[in-house]
């Protein structure tokens, strides 16, 4: 299982940009970081090796001012031998307006974080603060459903649709409405959640949109089985939700239209004006098959 974090809708603030590559590159001193292996694959650079600082310095040269949305997840490992020599890996995934995606995979033989959850909450409380996303959330996911895909609505490691399980099938459609709703629609800056997770980062996009009647950020203060929201830095609040309360929580989700399947998440484009209403799409289309069942993403 790895621990992941995904980030949406960046806002990098042009004036500290290089404050921002030179927080980055300080990084690995910081926390006594080794790195043995560093490779990125890309269109423009290739599949190789090369030191942090070169590196970062070339993965930062791109578009990041521009990006869709940023990923990193991090993995452990028992054995001294892994992969180079690694006993922890990092992976970044970037994906620009314009160019293709960027990965980068960071191989770690050293480090004074003794487990990934620390060394994942480590980077986001770097990164987050500076760019800044409207939205962003942290998972654990198996590293078979690659993590990085699933931050980009991408489908990995599940069957085909005629073979799901149940849980399966709304695993996989799940993805296709985030998928949908977070290309140029962008819906979570209009109050639509990709799921709960145990820690949310939410902006005001989120916290003012209506749960049964209130604002979310005063449905969920209104009671502990609700999590617990603190701010997190500048106009970002995280929203912890504890593992037994994820299951509850999502269903009000549901019940209050945060969460919305793929025929949904459409129609509501359609609602707030952000595409044209084609002749197919008739108020009430989507209202043709009955909502699934939400599964335990936990269990993801």
């Amino acid at each position: 299982m790895t621990e992941s974090v995904a980030m949406y809708d960046l806002r990098i603030d042009r004036s500290i940009y290089q404050t921002y590559i030179d927080r980055v590159l300080n990084y690995s001193d910081e926390v006594e970081l080794d790195l043995n292996y560093v490779q990125v694959h890309s269109a423009g650079f290739g599949r190789k090796p090369a030191t942090l600082k070169r590196q970062i310095s070339k993965l930062y040269s791109i578009d990041i001012l521009d990006c869709k949305y940023i990923s990193f997840y991090c993995m452990e490992k028992g054995s001294k031998d892994w992969l180079h020599g690694a006993n922890a890996y990092i992976g970044l995934r970037i994906q620009p307006e314009q160019n293709s995606m960027t990965e980068c995979n960071f191989y770690i033989s050293r480090s004074k974080y003794n487990n990934a959850s620390s060394m994942v909450e480590g980077i986001a409380n770097i990164l987050i603060p500076i760019l800044k996303p409207t939205y962003a959330i942290a998972y654990k996911r198996k590293i078979r459903y690659l993590p990085s895909w699933y931050a980009a609505g991408g489908i990995a490691g599940l069957p085909l649709p005629h073979k799901c399980t149940p849980d399966q099938k709304h695993e996989r459609e799940r993805i296709e409405a985030f998928s949908f709703a977070s290309g140029s629609h962008q819906l979570y800056n209009h109050g639509i959640l990709r799921d709960i997770y145990l820690d949310n980062f939410l902006t005001h996009h989120q916290l003012d949109a209506d749960v049964l009647g209130q604002a979310l950020r005063d449905w969920i203060t209104s009671s502990p089985d609700h999590g617990v929201l603190e701010h997190y830095c500048q106009d970002i609040y995280r929203w912890s939700v504890p593992e037994d309360k994820i299951q509850p929580v999502t269903d009000v989700m549901w019940k209050a239209g945060r969460l919305l399947t793929r025929d949904e998440a459409e129609e509501y484009v359609y609602q707030l004006g952000l595409a044209e209403r084609p002749a197919c799409r008739q108020p009430g289309w989507h209202l043709k098959d009955p909502r699934p069942v939400p599964g335990d993403p936990s269990t993801w």
